[in-house]
Order: structure tokens, then sequence, then C-alpha cells
């Protein structure tokens, strides 16, 4: 399932990359507040948009795992959400890594530290 806005380039897209596959559904969503609606995708492109902008993009397959990898942990477990009131989605989950405050440094020491063991 692809749920998309009503940008009509989408559409032409999806058809193109997907229509052979019978199992694929392009949803369009119909605003903020229709039962299915890409909002929450949308906001995570754009975060994901404004980090890699600032390294002038992903060069290789190589280079976006490895940035997808380290994403992955500084979106759950270092960057405060205003969705979830100024927590990590680690911590609105209990989990709790006792990182402080400088929770990259504290991530960073923690795995050398497991490495060398």
């Amino acid at each position: 399932m692809l749920i998309t806005d009503g940008l009509q380039s989408y559409h032409k897209a999806f058809n193109k990359e997907f229509y052979a596959h019978q199992q694929s559904e392009h949803i369009v969503a119909e605003g903020l507040t229709a039962r299915s609606n890409n909002n929450k995708g949308e906001r995570l492109h754009n975060t994901v948009r404004e980090r890699v902008k600032v390294m002038r993009g992903l060069h290789s397959d190589k280079s976006a795992a490895v940035f997808n990898e380290g994403f992955k942990v500084y979106y759950n477990f270092v960057r405060p959400n205003q969705a979830l009131k100024g927590k990590t989605p680690a911590e609105v989950a209990g989990v709790d890594l006792k990182l402080g405050g400088n929770k990259w440094l504290a991530l960073v020491k923690r795995t050398t530290k497991n490495a060398k063991e």
C-alpha cells in the first residue's frame, strides 16, 4: 500500500513501478482528517531530508545504509519529539538506557566499551 497526496505525478509513478504487482494499492489521501493520510510519513521524510541536505546528499548505497542506521539511533534514542512531549520514542516505550544529558556521547561511549569486551 502506498499513501500519497493528490499530486498527479505520484499516480503515474505508482502505475509505472507497481502496476504489475497485483497486491499493491495506491491510496490518495483526502486531507489531514482523512482516515488514510500520509502525515507521519511526510513529517519523517522532512526530518530526514533536512539532515541529508546538510550532508549534501548520500552518494552511495553504503553511505545511505550507514546514514540510515545512525539516524534510527538518533531518532529513537537522542532526538526529543514534540508530539511525545519532549521525550524520545525509546523513553516513551520504557527503554531507559540512563544516557544523561549528552545522549550521543553516552551512546558512543557505551558502544565503544561493548566493542572492546
